[in-house]
């Protein structure tokens, strides 16, 4: 045993060193772009390279998670939408997290999971690398191959790890004294003299953790592991209850989701005379309740799964009664996300798009796709684990869909629609929207309304000059940041006429 973890652990030392230095390079002092894909390219590449110099195969997971957390990655060199780039490193994270818990046992498949389990056995696992990462190192150190051989005669060895174990100690309180005593200071450099910067320092210490952090985990995966697994899930006691309880449950739930229907049929969707005899505007009644409605249907997803997991079905008449209750408090819950997406389109007619109103549109699709799958698995009599897998692959599309549609340059779009359909645009939130719309609100440098070309030069503008404090580093390079200079270009006498002005023109902007 101990001669495996010694070869194992010079390729992992070598690859996790290169890892922490490519981290360092890629990552300080810029902003994210092709670094990002880089990085991840990197880290996928040196763990397939690893179980293939091992001879130890990976989890099966790992072969369709890769190209996933690619696809993820590379939308960071395409999109430049701030909120964008930090879901897609989120996500990037979490999947490589998925995926070391996931190699740690080949034998694991993902299908195996609960809905709680995507989440509960991704959490700990930052906590785990870090302590098996110190085990790792410390073993190195120690020596851990020869432990249960005779004593060594000679005293070299604990002198030598003794000496090992107390530089960074050494070093970390030195900077710290120096850093509190001028005298000492002076001192200490007339001894050493050294040059090193406290930002090289810092560099240094964060290529030591990202370095320590890769070995952990390529210790988790290819290594006997010297922590115990606690991320395994613990035998938990399980909350039961009858066919009776649980269709009082869906049945009370359903009945008053059939009166809110009802409402919904006599004044939403019965327009907008009925809402004025309540004394509500249109708009105002579209506005109210919109997020309380997103809200219902998704803790109605949730009180359907956990009262299908708790209730014990003894007899096919209480499956058939729970099939039925369940199916109908769905359809209920269909016409409530409708209402929902009808009150969004109607505020968006009055106030145009905006990122939050595209995501509730799209969240609406996505929760009602969810319900669907919900309702076959409940007729079909599938288990809990595969419709959370449905539901990890459902919300994988659901964020690459993000990326595909552009937000910023799709509400760039749809608001100049409106604009040509009413005449009312928010010039404000446009001038926000990342470079990712360029090419949209450069398109208006030619629209008939000339307070609207003067508009659009001005964001432009704006846009240029944030641009122009961003450090122009190739590791931060991003197709639309790219895309938006070119345009810059083109049109540098138009948008240079566009300075900053204290107001925009009067365009009806909300």
């Amino acid at each position: 045993m101990g001669g495996i973890m010694k070869r194992k652990s010079v390729p992992i030392i070598i690859t996790s060193l290169l890892l922490g230095f490519a981290f360092d390079w890629l990552f300080y002092g810029k902003l994210p772009g092709i670094s990002v894909f880089i990085f991840t390219s990197l880290i996928l590449g040196f763990t397939f390279y690893l179980a293939n110099k091992f001879r130890q195969p990976l989890n099966k997971s790992l072969y369709w998670l890769a190209p996933v957390i690619l696809f993820f990655s590379f939308m960071l060199f395409v999109r430049a939408n701030p909120f964008l780039m930090v879901m897609n490193i989120f996500i990037v994270i979490f999947l490589l997290l998925l995926a070391v818990r996931l190699s740690h046992q080949p034998g694991l498949n993902l299908r195996q999971y609960e809905i709680f389990q995507y989440v509960s056995q991704v959490a700990g696992m930052p906590l785990r690398i870090i302590n098996e990462s110190l085990h790792f190192l410390l073993g190195l150190i120690g020596n851990r191959t020869i432990a249960a051989s005779k004593p060594s005669k000679s005293s070299a060895a604990p002198i030598i790890r003794g000496v090992l174990l107390s530089l960074p100690v050494l070093v970390l309180f030195l900077i710290l004294l120096s850093s509190a005593d001028l005298v000492f200071k002076q001192f200490v450099g007339s001894l050493f003299n050294p040059s090193i910067s406290p930002e090289t320092v810092f560099r240094l210490g964060l290529i030591g953790f990202v370095a320590s952090f890769c070995a952990g985990a390529s210790a988790l995966i290819f290594m006997p592991s010297s922590v115990p697994d606690t991320n395994q899930t613990p035998d938990r006691i399980r909350f039961n209850i009858g066919t009776t309880e649980s269709s009082v449950i869906l049945g009370s739930v359903s009945l008053l989701f059939f009166v809110f229907v009802i409402v919904q049929f006599a004044y939403l969707f019965g327009g907008a005379n009925h809402i004025a005899s309540t004394g509500h505007t249109y708009a105002e009644y579209a506005r109210k309740g919109f997020f309380e409605l997103i809200a219902v249907a998704a803790l109605s997803l949730l009180l359907i799964m956990a009262v299908k997991k708790a209730t014990v079905f003894r007899t096919a008449p209480t499956t058939l009664v729970f099939k039925w209750l369940s199916g109908v408090l769905i359809a209920e819950v269909m016409v409530i996300m409708l209402s929902a997406h009808m009150r969004l389109n109607l505020y968006e007619d009055a106030y145009g798009f905006t990122t939050l109103r595209l995501l509730s549109h799209l969240f609406i699709l996505w929760l009602a796709f969810a319900f669907l799958m919900l309702f076959v698995n409940i007729v079909r009599g599938k288990s809990d684990q595969r419709f959370a897998f449905q539901v990890f692959i459902s919300l994988l599309c659901f964020f690459a869909l993000i990326n595909i549609i552009n937000p910023d340059n799709f509400i760039a779009r749809q608001n100049i629609n409106r604009f040509n359909r009413v005449g009312k645009i928010d010039l404000y939130y446009l001038s926000n929207l990342s470079e990712d719309a360029a090419p949209t609100i450069a398109g208006l440098l030619k629209h008939p309304n000339q307070n609207l070309q003067k508009s659009a030069a001005n964001i432009l503008y704006k846009q240029e000059r944030r641009m122009d404090s961003i450090s122009d580093h190739w590791q931060s390079a991003n197709l639309s940041r790219q895309r938006a200079k070119r345009i810059f270009r083109s049109n540098a006498a138009q948008i240079e006429a566009g300075k900053p002005y204290d107001e925009y023109p009067e365009l009806d902007a909300e």
